[in-house]
């Protein structure tokens, strides 16, 4: 079983290495060659063969060889920017550590994925509908807003005082 998965993946990257190198000299933008259905039937056919011999399935260790032929061009891109171009695109561990530890960077500017907790109380139309939370304030700011308190609450009690004092009674009457 070994060995024809082996010469397998012999045939399948012939064939996707002249199929690319005949997109690069018809200079064509993308890659014609995808995994057909005689790869799949080809397959197929040796799990069939080698469960007819043994009557067991093959070992995860060679579905997994077989698995990888049938991805072979998504397991083996190189372009960093495939979570962009293709809808469901498969992503290598060192590319998910880049993304969610920022491991394995080439410029000191990415660090790391963002969180998706940090937009889960955004919308589609991004307007924030999350709880709002006051910023605290610098010492600075604390000393500004005292002192104009002070010189607000003196004014505030000067009036006051001035209001509740004791006032003459006056006395008008109405009429005769």
């Amino acid at each position: 079983m070994n060995e024809k998965i082996t010469k397998l993946q012999k045939q399948v990257k012939r064939a996707f290495k002249e199929a690319s190198e005949e997109a690069e000299a018809c200079s064509l933008d993308t890659l014609a060659y995808r995994a057909n259905g005689k790869r799949h039937d080809c397959i197929e056919q040796l799990i069939d063969e080698y469960f007819e011999e043994t009557g067991k399935v093959p070992d995860g260790v060679a579905l997994e060889r077989l698995a990888n032929l049938l991805l072979h061009e998504e397991l083996t891109d190189t372009n960093r920017m495939k979570s962009r171009d293709n809808e469901y695109p498969i992503i290598s561990d060192t590319q998910i550590a880049r993304r969610q530890e920022g491991k394995h960077v080439r410029s000191l500017a990415v660090t790391g994925e963002v969180p998706l907790g940090a937009a889960e109380t955004y919308s589609s139309e991004g307007r924030n509908y999350g709880q709002p939370t006051r910023r605290t304030r610098n010492t600075r700011e604390n000393r500004f807003v005292d002192k104009e308190a002070k010189s607000k609450n003196t004014d505030r009690a000067k009036k006051y005082a001035e209001f509740t004092k004791v006032q003459p009674v006056e006395v008008r009457k109405i009429g005769n």
